[in-house]
């Protein structure tokens, strides 16, 4: 695997780059895309293994097989101006950054605390578990204690913009609890707003330009200049994982699980999910009937150079599976490792966060993939406590009632016969699609109240503290 301490290439980089065989230290990767079939394959047949040594790790660095290996970048690579895009909504001055960077609540990445949730993964803990954990060590649980919040005022419109120039603020205390007060809305926020800030603000971070692909299998987009941009995107996402807010729930599983220091197979993965240049080479390569055409397929589209750059110099027919998981593993990892450097280092800058989630990397699954629980009438109904009156008053009995119109709704719902669902109820009632990992601070309660001082209904209330 690559580490993220020393990350391959990137695109702007790969005309600078390509696969080199490791029993010839010598053959530079230019010069691999050069030789011939007969050549190649006379070399494979070799026993390789014992000239890996000679390769200085400073200059090579090894793509997840043993027979390919990236020459490591120079800073004076190239950037693909394709790539290029507008800055300007995500850009900060570099005095809030400095105001971030030197913050003593933001930079916490000495904090021997930490540590204790940084495990082993043969000491598998629930998510539950690890995230009340961080939250005892790292901030306060006591939101009535001014001392211990943080107001934030948001723009709903610009939601993305207003989390970042919270974060950038030099009174921003990422341990405080976040109380949230939305423009021109009167209101207090008892945790309502927040969840909802938290869950809006998840929502525009996929639709913030460092990922692309389907909504619920996400991939990085390669957009070297704009680190500042990963970074602050990666500290938006812990920010909202800290304080009980959803993750991403949206990473392709194959990438996160790269990220977290994985080593999954690519062979199954869906290259459609790639952009169309790409897909349209690995159409023509999958075409390919037998070693004549594929010879003259790598030789008439260049696709030899391609390869290479790609990490990747084949030319055998039986290897076509194996060069289109070669192909999805640099576009979706290898090609992007520096940039998604920057989006962990945004997560880190909370309490080393990022290091908490590699170090339990099954738990953390559905914080940042898709992997969706449904919500089921037992599950909401049995989430709230229901404040009746003394049993045996006429009051009781209204509230009966009440109860029981309220659970024929739910089985309503259940039963598909009412235009709305679970998760839009909850998100009426707690403003989050979602229950909590770590539970909701205060349990939903559901209280009663008369219609009129002196009207024969109850009427139900919905309280969430």
């Amino acid at each position: 695997s690559v580490t993220q301490d020393n990350p391959p290439t990137a695109p702007g980089q790969s005309s600078q780059t390509s696969a080199v065989l490791v029993n010839s230290p010598s053959t530079a990767p230019a010069q691999s895309s050069q030789r011939s079939a007969e050549s190649v394959e006379s070399h494979t047949e070799m026993d390789m293994s014992s000239e890996v040594e000679h390769f200085d790790p400073s200059e090579w660095l090894n793509a997840g097989t043993p027979d390919v290996f990236y020459r490591v970048a120079t800073r004076g690579s190239a950037v693909d101006a394709q790539q290029t895009v507008d800055r300007i909504d995500f850009m900060v001055t570099d005095q809030e950054l400095d105001n971030v960077n030197s913050s003593d609540d933001t930079n916490d990445s000495n904090d021997q605390n930490s540590n204790d949730l940084i495990i082993s993964t043969d000491e598998l803990l629930d998510l539950a578990t690890v995230l009340n954990n961080f939250q005892r060590q790292h901030i306060s649980l006591d939101r009535e204690d001014p001392a211990n919040t943080l107001h934030v005022i948001v723009h709903r419109r610009k939601i993305l913009y207003s989390a970042f120039k919270a974060i950038s603020s030099p009174s921003f205390c990422w341990r405080k609890s976040p109380k949230v007060e939305f423009v021109g809305e009167d209101g207090a926020d008892y945790g309502g707003p927040q969840r909802e800030f938290l869950r809006l603000l998840m929502q525009d971070v996929q639709h913030s330009g460092v990922f692309e692909g389907p909504s619920k299998e996400l991939l990085f987009t390669y957009h070297q200049g704009q680190e500042q941009k990963y970074f602050k995107i990666g500290k938006c996402v812990g920010w909202s994982i800290i304080h009980g807010g959803p993750g991403l729930r949206a990473l392709d599983k194959t990438l996160f699980a790269c990220m977290c220091g994985q080593n999954p197979s690519f062979k199954d993965f869906k290259w459609e999910n790639l952009d169309e240049d790409v897909q349209n080479k690995i159409k023509k390569i999958l075409a390919c009937q037998n070693d004549e055409v594929f010879a003259t397929l790598l030789q008439a589209d260049n696709l030899g150079n391609w390869l290479a750059e790609c990490g990747v110099y084949m030319s055998k027919r039986e290897d076509i599976p194996n060069i289109v998981a070669y192909i999805c593993k640099h576009y979706v990892f290898l090609r992007v490792a520096n940039i998604m450097k920057h989006f962990t280092d945004g997560l880190n800058a909370w309490g080393n966060l990022w290091e908490v989630v590699k170090a339990n990397y099954i738990a953390f699954q559905p914080v940042f993939t898709d992997m969706p629980v449904p919500l089921t009438r037992h599950c909401l109904k049995s989430m709230f406590k229901v404040n009746y009156s003394t049993r045996g008053t006429s009051r009781r009995e209204q509230e009966e009632d009440t109860i029981f119109s309220w659970e024929v709704f739910l089985q309503m719902v259940e039963d598909k016969q009412a235009d709305v669902t679970f998760e839009e109820i909850l998100i009426f009632i707690t403003s989050a699609d979602m229950v909590p990992t770590a539970g909701f601070q205060e349990q939903p309660t559901i209280d009663f109240y008369n219609q009129e001082p002196a009207g024969p209904n109850a009427i139900m209330h919905l309280l969430l503290d």
